[in-house]
């Protein structure tokens, strides 16, 4: 763990081992190979090890997300559909009966509702992270390429409701 201050923010000694040994303990929870850095007394970053696909890291809180979505693979145009069932600022995870390639680009169609109750489909881009066998289903985790308000305004506000309502 790493904790730096300056004079003025920090009051002892203590203080600051305190922070740092709380840093410490924050990258412990990620995994190995991990640093946290303290960048307030309560808030810390966790840079995860460079290089490496961070399985266990979340970056982003989660947040339940029931819904169909559609995924394309713009190189067969595909569609399968899957049932959402977590979404974050960083992606979705979904499962569904047929299998997706891992590691694939996909383009997934969002349905949520705009202000006035209306069906909306938001596209995002995104990519295969991982993909799990369960009986007959297939779990997968999609990383989104990019979101913005322009083009995913309906998802992001629900994000961030979620976020807002969240303990």
């Amino acid at each position: 763990g790493i904790a730096a201050f300056s004079g003025s923010e920090v009051s002892s000694e203590e203080q600051l081992l305190t922070i740092s040994d709380r840093a410490l303990y924050e990258a412990k929870q990620v995994g190995r190979n991990c640093i946290a850095i303290a960048e307030s007394f309560d808030q810390f970053r966790v840079d995860p090890p460079s290089g490496l696909y961070r399985r266990n890291y979340r970056r982003y809180q989660r947040y339940p997300f029931l819904t169909t979505v559609k995924v394309v693979d713009p190189k067969t145009n595909e569609c399968t559909v899957a049932y959402a069932i977590n979404i974050s600022y960083g992606g979705l995870a979904m499962y569904a009966q047929k299998a997706i390639a891992e590691k694939g680009h996909v383009q997934v169609w969002i349905s949520l509702a705009d202000p006035n109750g209306k069906p909306r489909e938001e596209r995002v881009g995104g990519v295969v992270r991982w993909v799990r066998q369960f009986n007959d289903h297939h779990g997968f985790g999609i990383e989104f390429e990019e979101l913005n308000i322009k083009d995913h305004p309906l998802i992001l506000n629900f994000i961030q409701e979620a976020e807002r309502l969240s303990p």
